[in-house]
C-alpha cells in the first residue's frame, strides 16, 4: 500500500510533514504546497517524476488498448482509430522518457 504526504505551506511544521493520508478514501486537500508519493521502498518520490511515471503507465495502457482493439476491429475506420491511438502512445512514451532522462540528468548535477 502506498501513501501520500501532503505538506501545507502555512502549517507550523513548515518543511515537515503535516498530514499523512492513505490513498484509499483520501479527500482532496484544499491547497497543499507539495504532494509526494512514497514508493514501495519508502523513498520519497518527486511529484513531477511521479506524474511522468503515470504518463508512461498511460502510454503502456494505450498500446495495450490499441492491440486489443485492432484484434477485434470490424472495419477500416477502427483500424485508423487504433493506429492513431498506437502512434499517440509511442509519441507520449517518447516525450515522457526524454523528460525523465532530463530530470535524472538534472538531479545528478545536484550531487
Amino acid at each position: 500500500m502506498s501513501c501520500i504526504l501532503v505538506l501545507y505551506p502555512n502549517s507550523r511544521l513548515t518543511g515537515k510533514v503535516s498530514t499523512l493520508a492513505w490513498t484509499e478514501g483520501l479527500d482532496q486537500p484544499r491547497s497543499p504546497a507539495v504532494i509526494a508519493n512514497l514508493s514501495e521502498e519508502g523513498a520519497l518520490e518527486n511529484p513531477a517524476d511521479h506524474c511522468i511515471n503515470k504518463t508512461l503507465e498511460l502510454a503502456a495502457r494505450m498500446l495495450q488498448l490499441a492491440d486489443e482493439g485492432d484484434a477485434v476491429r470490424n472495419d477500416p475506420g477502427c483500424g485508423v482509430l487504433y493506429g492513431v491511438l498506437r502512434d499517440s502512445a509511442y509519441k507520449l512514451k517518447q516525450l515522457a522518457e526524454a523528460e525523465q532522462a532530463a530530470h535524472f540528468k538534472k538531479d545528478r548535477r545536484k550531487c
